[in-house]
């Protein structure tokens, strides 16, 4: 998962290098691709390019009847540019996974070893209750048998008050899900990206009511959007967050749901990966 571009975030300003698709970046292999296919519609005349990929075989023109001169224009040459960049840069879909049955957890495992920083003499309080799957009790992180590499995860969760939670995404990247109705957004309340990436917004909902939460994420580059709205609009995550399962960012990794903090129901979890 090589980034073609190493930008720092500083103060959560958007990558200059993002093509304002959500969730998507160019990255090296995609970019030879599209070096190659210029440099090779470049080389053969207008009228060979049957072959070659739709935009190549647009003809210039140098009148209103639309007539071919043979040679690409430079407004022309950057229009195909352009094109064949959003083409090569915007994700394609898979099939959709869900990824909690609503009966039982099948598909899911317990963390191990526990996290050490907050250690617990509870082995597990996950279970499923009236099709969701709830955290009774501070107990061990939940993760999925499953590794994924770039996607998007929409889930639906329910908090106590004064509760707490995350969902880590390749085990690496927390969203803080949190009790943070009404309170000013920050990096470590509802919806950021633990310690690293503020919100635009607070979105939440209060203690006690089902929200949504919807994630994509390509490569490092992360959008969050809680309940509709989107909070952080494809930005870079520039390093893990704290607890994380492994520091290999270049894996795919599981979804981890945080289990240590207290009660939490979560349903309709669903990820689409992106297809190869």
């Amino acid at each position: 998962m090589n980034d073609l571009y190493e930008n720092k975030v500083v103060n959560n300003e958007k990558p200059t290098t993002n093509t304002g698709l959500s969730g998507s970046v160019l990255r090296t292999s995609q970019l030879v691709w599209l070096l190659s296919i210029l440099l090779l519609a470049s080389s053969v005349p207008l009228q060979d390019r049957a072959g070659l990929p739709a935009w190549s075989r647009r003809p210039s023109v140098d009148g209103p009847e639309g007539t071919s001169n043979g040679e690409d224009q430079p407004s022309q040459q950057f229009l195909f540019l352009l094109l064949a960049t959003v083409e090569a840069a915007a994700p394609k879909w898979g099939k959709p996974i869900r990824l909690f049955n609503g009966k039982d957890l099948t598909g899911w495992k317990l963390r191990q070893p526990r996290s050490s920083h907050r250690p617990t003499d509870n082995p597990s309080g996950w279970k499923v209750v009236d099709s969701a799957l709830v955290n009774t009790q501070p107990g061990i992180d939940l993760v999925t048998e499953q590794e994924f590499e770039d996607f998007k995860l929409h889930l639906e969760f329910n908090i106590d008050p004064k509760s707490d939670s995350g969902v880590y995404l390749r085990g690496r990247y927390e969203i803080e899900i949190e009790d943070s109705f009404g309170k000013e957004p920050a990096s470590h309340l509802m919806g950021g990206i633990y310690g690293i990436l503020a919100p635009s917004s607070n979105a939440s909902k209060r203690a006690g009511e089902w929200q949504s939460l919807d994630a994509i994420l390509i490569g490092r580059t992360v959008t969050v959007i809680l309940n509709g709205q989107t909070i952080i609009d494809n930005l870079r995550i520039p390093r893990v967050t704290a607890d994380e399962m492994n520091s290999n960012e270049e894996a795919p990794g599981p979804i981890l749901l945080q289990g240590e903090w207290g009660k939490i129901s979560y349903r309709n979890i669903v990820l689409t990966p992106v297809r190869n």
